[in-house]
């Protein structure tokens, strides 16, 4: 009986010594899960699970301290749950930890994709008052087009008008077209560009009392009928029914008429000599007025 009571003192002592070492433990386990608990709530019930079951197995060691074998497994039993729940505890930690890293990196992302957004809604914004601003330019140039189209059926309407008082019913010219060009005869209607004039008509059927040479002249009026001014304008008359117009001429050249002919009238000019505006081009005799047709520079 003494030597089982020095052996059940001796496992007594020994357990104490155990359960202070692992109480010390167990007090740096739970200072470490308070920490991440901070971080994560999920971590408390793993601790409170811990402390319960640590509990439980003292008083289960202290209730079997009379027996020496059972003591033991219990105690070896003890000390694996512990380390058990230790490790469990570590890698719920790293766990944790990595739990909060990829949180972080998710925010991130979304700060990104939040400033990409952010970014694309002010270019989609800018873009759409650019849109606007071409909208209402594009309107503005719409109405002006209708405004200058009017205008230039106003003019033909009345140049319709004088060709029918000055032309001869039986000596005039058709197919009148006019063409702006540049220096190197590409076709343009901006005034910044625009360097020669060419008049194309046909003069058909011509009676034999209109044949032989006769002079022609090109005028060119803006839309007010009045002459451009240039540095030597010709001068000329036409009588129409007994009465004498005076005219200024951009240009003037000899034609030997026949039955029927095509003519072209070519006239260069300086820079901004013609500015953007409405015109009409046109082509005189000397008994009266051949044809003409309006256009426009820009």
């Amino acid at each position: 009986m003494r030597v089982l009571t020095a052996v059940l003192v001796a496992l007594l002592l020994l357990l104490g010594w155990w359960g202070y070492t692992n109480y010390s433990e167990k007090q740096d386990l739970a200072k470490a899960n308070d920490i991440m608990t901070r971080e994560l709530n999920e971590l408390n019930e793993l601790k409170n699970e811990l402390e319960a079951e640590v509990d439980s197995l003292a008083q289960a060691y202290e209730a079997v301290a009379t027996e020496n074998e059972e003591l033991k497994g219990n105690l070896e039993q003890a000390q694996a749950e512990i380390r058990r729940k230790t490790q469990a505890l570590r890698r719920a930690r790293a766990a944790t930890q990595d739990e909060v890293s990829g949180l972080r990196e998710q925010i991130a992302e979304l700060l990104q994709a939040r400033e990409e957004l952010q970014r694309q809604i002010e270019q989609l914004q800018a873009e759409n008052e650019q849109l606007r601003r071409d909208k209402e330019r594009l309107t503005a140039e719409v109405q002006q087009k209708t405004q200058e189209n009017e205008q230039l059926r106003n003019l033909n309407e009345s140049m319709q008008q004088e060709i029918n008082e000055l032309t001869r019913a039986n000596f005039k010219a058709s197919s009148f077209t006019v063409v702006l060009q540049q220096r190197n005869n590409k076709v343009t209607a901006k005034a910044s560009r625009a360097r020669r004039l060419r008049v194309n008509f046909e003069v058909l059927n011509v009676p034999p009392e209109y044949q032989g040479v006769r002079p022609i002249y090109l005028v060119i009026m803006d839309d007010k009928g009045t002459p451009i001014k240039v540095e030597q304008p010709v001068l000329f008359s036409v009588k129409v029914n007994g009465q004498v117009l005076e005219f200024e001429a951009v240009k003037a050249q000899e034609v030997d008429f026949g039955p029927n002919q095509r003519l072209s009238m070519v006239w260069d000019f300086e820079r901004k000599t013609l500015k953007p505006g409405l015109y009409r081009a046109a082509v005189y005799t000397d008994i009266g007025l051949l044809g003409a047709a309006g256009f426009e520079v820009r």
